[in-house]
């Protein structure tokens, strides 16, 4: 009797993210130097010359990269918890990467986070964990002024450093943004950095 397989392989999550861009081995040779990434294997095709499918090890998590002749890039946005925040974002900075977020000063949930962008414009964000707030502390901490400029350093969508790809011809939403990646994430009336009715409203009630 045939054995039923495990449903998640093993040395998998449940959930898995794609990286693709326009050139999957520089991203591989970045995570190796940047991450200590471990190459699980690649395959190339069906283009030939081009990475189908290749896969890495970071850490206990896997992701998987494939080039994209098909489509655009589109870039990753990704987590990477790490036990020294300055020393893995000079790390990545020596292997190409650019800084988007210098460290920030400890979040509310206890974290202290660093943004950075790859060669191939994927969104990294390094954290360190300092503290282990309970959740209530957490909650407690989104409504006072200085966590919540500590987050919002680590989402601004304008910081130097930061580009978004261009889109193709013929391509663009309103405003020039590209295409495909999703609604903007200023709401309407409100301009990069800042502060929107709704979040004045949610820190003048002092919640999060």
């Amino acid at each position: 009797m045939t054995a039923t397989p495990a449903p998640i392989p093993e040395g998998y999550g449940t959930v898995t993210p794609w990286i693709i861009t326009s050139d999957t081995a520089r991203v591989i040779a970045f995570i190796e130097d940047a991450f200590d990434g471990e190459e699980l294997g690649r395959v190339e095709g069906p283009v030939p010359g081009r990475i189908g499918h290749a896969e890495v090890r970071i850490g206990t998590s896997i992701v998987m990269l494939f080039d994209s002749p098909f489509t655009v890039d589109t870039p990753a946005m990704l987590r990477l918890y790490t036990e020294d925040a300055e020393a893995q974002l000079e790390r990545a900075v020596k292997a190409g990467a650019t800084v988007v977020t210098p460290v920030t000063d400890v979040q509310a949930w206890g974290d202290r986070v660093a943004r950075l962008r790859d060669p191939l414009g994927n969104l990294w964000w390094l954290q360190e964990r300092v503290e282990d707030p309970s959740p209530e502390e957490a909650m407690r901490r989104m409504g006072e002024p200085r966590y919540l400029k500590a987050m919002e350093q680590t989402q601004i969508m304008d910081a130097p450093g930061l580009v978004l790809p261009a889109a193709p011809p013929g391509r663009t939403e309103a405003g020039g943004r590209p295409s495909g990646l999703g609604p903007s994430l200023t709401p309407p009336g409100c301009r990069p950095r800042t502060p929107c009715p709704s979040l004045s409203s949610r820190r003048s009630r002092g919640t999060g």
